[in-house]
Formats: structure tokens, sequence, C-alpha cells
């Protein structure tokens, strides 16, 4: 189980990049799209494990540079395409803001988009990893004061 008192939960710093790429994969078919309603974070596995484990989206634990406890975002737009299969993670622009303090948690997430090899895609998993983060911490969610 995890420790909800994590100082990483209260101290991340969320920080918001305004791209303006060249539209990189603007016309590969395997892209995701973005719009300028959202901000986006290409992650990997091992912080979607995370957010089951824990339900945020929080910084790792070791990092290497400067930026400790920081979390990095792309403002979508008509420019902004994730092509490489790697998760994505999805918020509202009215959910985030550059400079914001503390970890989102995950319903604060609009969509944690997976690349589905057979469908040759990106699919949204929010609610299927919702159901695993909500299945497995019942207890803690709810002393915490949140519905499930």
């Amino acid at each position: 189980m995890e420790n909800f008192n994590d100082d990483r939960i209260i101290d991340t710093k969320n920080r918001v990049f305004y791209s303006n790429t060249f539209g990189m994969g603007r016309t590969n078919p395997r892209s995701l799209h973005t719009n300028s309603n959202h901000v986006y974070r290409r992650t990997g596995k091992s912080q979607i494990e995370d957010i089951i484990n824990c339900g945020y989206v929080r910084p790792k634990l070791k990092v290497n540079g400067g930026h400790k406890k920081e979390v990095f975002w792309s403002l979508g737009g008509e420019n902004l395409f994730y092509f490489d299969g790697s998760p994505i993670l999805e918020v509202p622009t009215d959910k985030l803001i550059d400079g914001q303090m503390g970890a989102l948690f995950i319903d604060d997430l609009s969509a944690i988009w997976i690349f589905d090899d057979k469908q040759n895609m990106y699919v949204n998993k929010l609610e299927e990893i919702k159901t695993i983060y909500y299945a497995s911490h019942i207890e803690s969610v709810q002393s915490k004061g949140r519905s499930i």
C-alpha cells in the first residue's frame, strides 16, 4: 500500500510548456492529435504503475538533473502530436496551470492514452486504470473523504 503522506504529492510543481513545434507526426496515422483545451504528458509504463499504486501523477523519487519534484506538461494544439507509442496523460487546462503545486489526482485526468498495437492507434484506458486503482485502494480513498 502506498504512503498517502508522500511529500511528492504535496510538493510537486507542475510545469506547462507552450510548444511551437512544426507538427511532426501530423500525417502519421498512428498519431495522437491534441487540442488547446488540454495539457499532455508523455510518460512511461513506470508512471502508469505509480498512478495505479498511489492515485497521483507525481515525479520520480530520483531524478537526474535539477528538476526535482517537477512534472512537465505540454499545451496541446494543432502542431502537437504524439506518435512514438509512449503512454500519454491528458488533463483539461482548467485543472492545471503552469506552476501549480500539488500532484494531480487520478480523477483530474481526462485520459490516459495507451498505444494499442492491434488497433494501431492510441486508446483511452483511463476508466480501466481508475477501476484497478479504486479496487485496490477502496479503504484508503474512503478514509480521505473521496467518493468512489
